[in-house]
């Protein structure tokens, strides 16, 4: 994500102009961040806004931008797969096996299956498994 500076400040006004520019000015001689990514999710950035008039005239703006990650990952799963019961008369369901194609933009987390084993009650086929990604945020997909 990039920030740009009107998304910064909510309104602007001046006596003499409607012609504003408005900018991200220096922090301490250095430049502030305006680009986001996964690393950031979960931190809170503090960010100033200046705003200056045709005439030169400048007002700062102090917000708080708390980084989100709000995208749902993309479940892909096996069509069709086969798996055999063990000594014990159960199969277990690897999660991660059948939804290997899965992605998101900051990574998964943690694949789930439900049912997540199956018995000899189950053979012949025609058993639903649901499987659901989580990423690294809480987003999931089915």
């Amino acid at each position: 994500m990039i920030l740009i500076a009107s998304q910064g400040i909510e309104s602007a006004v001046d006596n003499c102009s409607s012609v504003f520019s408005l900018y991200f000015p220096l922090n301490n001689s250095l430049p502030q961040q305006t680009e986001f990514d996964c690393a950031d999710v979960g931190t809170t950035f503090v960010l100033t806004v200046a705003v200056a008039d045709a005439s030169g005239n400048e007002s700062n703006c102090t917000f708080d931008l708390h980084v989100t990650e709000t995208v749902a990952p993309q479940a892909a799963c096996l069509a069709t797969a086969t798996v055999a019961v063990d000594e014990n008369g159960t199969a277990q369901i690897d999660a991660a096996l059948f939804a290997a194609g899965s992605t998101d933009n900051c990574g998964i987390a943690s694949y789930v299956a439900n049912p997540s084993t199956l018995d000899c009650s189950n053979l012949g086929g025609g058993n639903i498994v649901t499987i659901t990604v989580t990423d690294v945020s809480g987003n999931l997909s089915s």
